[in-house]
């Protein structure tokens, strides 16, 4: 008679290799919406009224941070839920300065982008009107 193969072995490695992908989708989520508010607050001035650039970079970098701090979450909750994981995973130490110093670098872009770029004037071109 043959015996069946354990199992446990094979769902801890999904469970751990799917943790890994939702991280690094949070991850890849939060970069794209970095890159999209800082290119939107680039090169779409001149376009669309200049608050509503501002509003939309704003948001986009803010929503990057949250998911960054989601992805920081998740990958930790997996070692709240399954301990026995953590030695074969990613040290969650290296995780947490990835995902903090990826917090931080949004952070200092929202910074640059609301303080250093200073707050755009309602002017007839900025609106998008032409120049009497």
């Amino acid at each position: 008679m043959t015996e069946k193969p354990d199992m446990g072995d094979h769902v801890e490695q999904r469970t751990l290799l799917a943790t890994e992908r939702t991280y690094t989708a949070w991850v890849r989520t939060g970069l794209a919406a970095l890159v999209a508010g800082i290119g939107f607050e680039r090169f779409i001035p001149g376009t669309i009224p200049g608050w509503s650039v501002r509003l939309i970079a704003v948001i986009l970098i803010v929503f990057s941070i949250g998911c960054f701090w989601l992805a920081l979450w998740r990958y930790r909750h997996l070692g709240l839920r399954f301990p026995d994981l953590l030695p074969i995973t990613i040290p969650l130490r290296r995780i947490t300065v990835l995902t903090l110093s990826l917090i931080l670098t949004a952070l200092l872009t929202l910074i640059w982008s609301v303080a250093i770029t200073g707050v755009p004037h309602a002017s007839a071109s900025s609106a998008g009107m032409p120049k009497p």
